[in-house]
């Protein structure tokens, strides 16, 4: 559908506002390396976590630290 037709130029740009990008270790779907190459491209003010023990969704396996990460970030705003 058309809607849909541009949606990839979102996929690939840098986002513009200081972001929080975690990353589980045990991830199948990409590497970790993934998370250096995002910290590279993110803006002034973002943070970039790798989740020990945690796959694709490290916020069902490491429920805990995640929400520490996510809480730590919001609070320097």
């Amino acid at each position: 559908p058309a809607q849909y037709a541009e949606l990839h130029r979102y996929w690939t740009e840098a986002p513009s506002l200081p972001s929080l990008y975690l990353h589980g270790r045990d991830d199948g779907c990409a590497t970790p390396a993934f998370a250096h190459w995002t910290e590279k491209v993110l803006p002034a003010g973002s943070e970039v976590a790798i989740v020990e023990h945690a796959g694709h969704f490290l916020q069902l396996d490491q429920p805990e630290e995640v929400a520490e990460l996510v809480l730590g970030f919001i609070g320097q705003g």
